[in-house]
């Protein structure tokens, strides 16, 4: 890519904010018609995916005499695991065996500066979804029992984590910063790693070692072929040794490893911003951070954008057996949600017309799933979003359910409107049926609205259910060819500034601030969602084996 210093990069950089300032002109232009429920939606409930807070090193290849001392002594009400049919929890993946880091705290542990970054998170979902939106209760609803399913937020807020300390921990953070007042303790519930559905193992899935085998060599090529400057700049800067695996010089045989000087690098600056070492520079950071990122989602989050000739099965499928059945489960907890709430179980009057047989149950208003930046990177690419940088700590990617009991017209609000006090601003492509009900998605990443791709100007909402599925790379090529990709990374960049919560495009086929209906969400979502059985048959009897790839 070309620099964007000097008065080259300057004009670049000028000539790309004018495509969104032109972008956001046309949006507020058609404000009327922007995307989204109209004004008497109200939010149904949320699910929010996050990657853990920060902890200590994974390997030592660089960095390796670095003393870390940890203190696991997480404070904050108890967490009850059990099992998903409410027994005994398995054991954890990595309860005993991490290796010991200088200091004697184990790889992968979370730091108590990533417990506070679980805290922060925590804190900020009660902004939104107390405070704000009003989902849940000022406080945590009195404990029923003690057995499956009891906790302190019993029926409102179900956890999901996957087996590692780290996430365990988050997760008690996340939630005692929810309710901290609460006197727990909380539920969650733990699944085996033969069972695992939020993140790429070889012991969850047989048939994902060679996949991940083949795109690792795809990127390794591709990283050999690269200018090799930048490796002997760093090795330079940072006083790393030359090309002696064992010295740690690239970290391994084959090309320079800039992913594991990268997670070395985040985990110190985490925890000791201090520590920083004397030749990092912000643009040695940011070249390591790039080159990290490359590599990393050409094999866990490929898209178009990055995926090798001749790799796209391949690319869909890592997707596929890392995470579809934590996608399939958000769109049928979202279905669920919608169903029930439109029969007024939850206390909300919907106004649709009620579904033959019995009445649904009430469904959970909070859904959180702990895990790993192997879980979020997936899921931001199977939605088409490029991310610039590789997911930080607490990294988190929100679904929210909203449905429109007023047949979602165009009046009022633009498309990148935020929800206040549960209503929300604009519609488009809504029915005409005036008691009809359409459920929305807000997709909120690091809390700010996910600029996604809407319907062409026309389509009604859900109409892309009824068309012929996609193949996953011609959607995703679509989604490139209708907005410049520098202007789609000037959004990322901003993350909802400067321009990240409005719509960048005009009424035909614009990028959204995070609105699209719960039926093109499946539609996006379906080459990459998988139910549990629909994985073990693509997944065994194909024999496991290797290390887990969650971090």
């Amino acid at each position: 890519m070309a620099p964007w210093h000097g008065a080259a990069g300057r004009a670049r950089c000028a000539a790309l904010l004018l495509i969104v300032a032109a972008g956001a002109a046309a949006a507020a232009a058609a404000a009327a018609s922007g995307p989204g429920p109209g004004p008497g939606a109200r939010v149904v409930s949320a699910q929010v995916v996050f990657r853990h807070g920060a902890r200590t090193p994974l390997s030592t290849v660089f960095y390796g005499d670095v003393e870390w001392a940890c203190d696991e002594a997480y404070p904050g009400a108890d967490l009850n695991l059990t099992s998903p049919s409410g027994g005994a929890p398995p054991p954890l993946v990595d309860a005993a065996d991490a290796p010991r880091l200088p200091g004697g705290c184990r790889e992968g542990t979370l730091t108590q500066r990533g417990y506070r970054m679980a805290l922060d998170l925590g804190a900020a979902l009660r902004r939104r979804y107390v405070q704000q939106l009003r989902l849940l209760p000022e406080a945590a609803p009195p404990r029923r029992g003690a057995g499956a399913g009891a906790g302190a937020a019993e029926g409102l807020v179900v956890a999901h984590t996957t087996g590692y300390r780290r996430t365990v921990a988050t997760l008690k953070g996340v939630l005692t910063g929810l309710f901290p007042d609460a006197p727990g303790p909380f539920h969650a519930t733990l699944t085996e790693e033969r069972e695992a559905y939020m993140y790429p193992s070889p012991r969850a899935c047989g048939a994902i070692s060679p996949v991940v085998q083949r795109l690792t060599q795809s990127a390794d090529a591709r990283e050999s072929a690269a200018p090799q400057a930048p490796v002997a700049r760093a090795r330079e800067a940072l006083g790393l040794p030359d090309d002696d695996p064992q010295q740690g010089g690239g970290a391994g045989p084959g090309p320079f490893k800039w992913y594991r000087l990268r997670d070395a690098l985040a985990c110190l600056l985490a925890e000791r911003p201090e520590a920083r070492p004397e030749g990092l520079d912000e643009g040695l950071w940011q070249l390591i951070q790039r080159r990290a990122n490359d590599w990393e989602t050409s094999i866990y989050a490929p898209g178009p954008w990055n995926c090798g000739a001749g790799d796209e099965e391949d690319c869909r499928r890592v997707i596929d057996f890392s995470i579809g059945p934590l996608l399939w489960r958000i769109v049928e907890n979202m279905r669920e949600a919608a169903a029930a709430a439109a029969a007024g179980a939850d206390g909300w009057a919907g106004g649709g017309a009620a579904a033959a047989g019995p009445p649904p149950k009430a469904q959970p208003r909070l859904r959180l799933f702990s895990a790993h930046d192997t879980t979020v990177a997936p899921a931001l690419a199977a939605l088409g979003f490029e991310a610039r940088d590789w997911p930080a700590f607490t990294a988190n990617l929100a679904f929210e359910l909203w449905l429109d009991g007023g047949g979602g017209s165009g009046g009022g609000g633009g498309g990148g409107g935020e929800p206040e006090e549960q209503q929300a601003h604009g519609a488009e492509g809504a029915s005409e049926a005036a008691h009809a009900l359409t459920a929305w998605v807000l997709v909120r990443y690091g809390g700010e609205p996910l600029p996604l791709r809407r319907s062409r100007a026309g389509a009604a909402p859900g109409a892309a259910a009824q068309a012929q599925p996609l193949d996953p790379h011609e959607h995703w090529r679509r989604v490139l060819q209708e907005q410049p990709r520098e202007a789609q990374h000037l959004l990322a960049d901003a993350g909802g500034g400067c321009g990240g919560d409005g719509d960048a495009g005009g009424a035909d086929g614009g990028l959204d601030a995070g609105w699209i209906t719960l039926d093109d969400l499946q539609e996006r979502l379906r080459p990459f969602s998988l139910s549990d059985a629909a994985k073990e048959e693509a997944c065994w009897p194909h024999g496991a084996g290797g290390p887990s790839g969650a971090r």
